[in-house]
């Protein structure tokens, strides 16, 4: 009963990300948004488990030298793409104009981001001790400090979006483990190294990593596609153009804007 747990979750995940992909407006930013972040569901197991917690896999793919399975991706890919969808949404409707088209820098700027927490997190949990759960929740954090480096309008508008999605995945794990599989969180979840704090029954770490990782997946694709990558020379000029109170550097998004949502993004230390 309890190997049903996490295909239950995947499957219900799922499904309403195929509702997101039969939006032409929004397919495309919920399509690619799922396969970048697709990695991270098998990435993140390696250090997950069982420090964190031990699910039962009823479509197993590795089990050596870590384990992950076909629900890690399904459900990665498709909580991703579901809070891709709902950002452009809410965008679109504050005014904001479209994403270019999907293009290899574009994609590999995604996969840099991604990477760039990845290391983040083997990072401090080797020379920080920290959990495996805080250390996740630290890189994305930090990543999440890079992404909105010039683009405060777009975390301002995914802020509330998050929390609503966050609140609305803990009502569905509430669901799950009080009416469909009960007894489920002591069976999979390693409640010692988690904070000890269970709302309606569900560890308090779920919340704050559904919060984050909506964050994270609702501006990925729009941050990489409009502006540079950190680290390089565009990059550091926006920097220091921020620090002298100027206009960072950024890739213009090409489609014309009206006046208040142009004089949001200045306000925000947008181009």
């Amino acid at each position: 009963m309890y190997g049903l747990f996490y295909l239950f979750g995947a499957a219900s995940f799922f499904a309403v990300f195929l509702i997101t992909l039969l939006s032409p407006g929004y397919r495309r930013v919920a399509f690619w948004t799922a396969l970048a972040c697709a990695p991270a569901g098998a990435i993140g197991e390696l250090w997950l488990i069982p420090g964190y917690w031990s699910p039962e896999y009823l479509v197993p793919l590795v089990s050596h030298p870590f384990r992950f399975g076909l629900e890690d991706l399904i459900i990665t890919s498709a909580f991703a793409g579901i809070c891709a969808a709902v950002f452009e949404y809410c965008a679109r409707q504050r005014g904001f104009t479209g994403v270019p088209p999907m293009s290899a820098r574009t994609f590999l700027a995604m996969e840099g981001y991604g990477l760039i927490g990845c290391i983040i997190m083997v990072f401090c949990i080797m020379f920080f001790n920290l959990t495996t759960i805080h250390s996740l929740f630290l890189s994305i954090s930090i990543v999440l400090f890079i992404l909105v480096r010039s683009c405060i309008a777009r975390a301002l508008v995914m802020i509330p979006l998050a929390v609503t999605i966050a609140f609305c995945y803990m009502a569905y794990m509430i669901f799950s483990v009080s009416l469909v599989f009960p007894g489920v969180i002591t069976m999979f979840w390693n409640l010692p190294g988690t904070w000890g704090v269970l709302l309606f029954g569900v560890p308090a770490e779920e919340l704050v990593w559904a919060f984050l990782t909506a964050m994270y997946c609702g501006m990925i694709y729009r941050i990489a596609a409009t502006t540079p990558f950190p680290f390089g020379r565009r990059f550091w000029m926006g920097i220091r153009s921020n620090a002298g109170g100027l206009k960072p550097a950024v890739i213009r998004e090409n489609a014309p804007m009206t006046k208040s949502v142009r004089s949001l993004f200045e306000t925000a230390g947008e181009q």
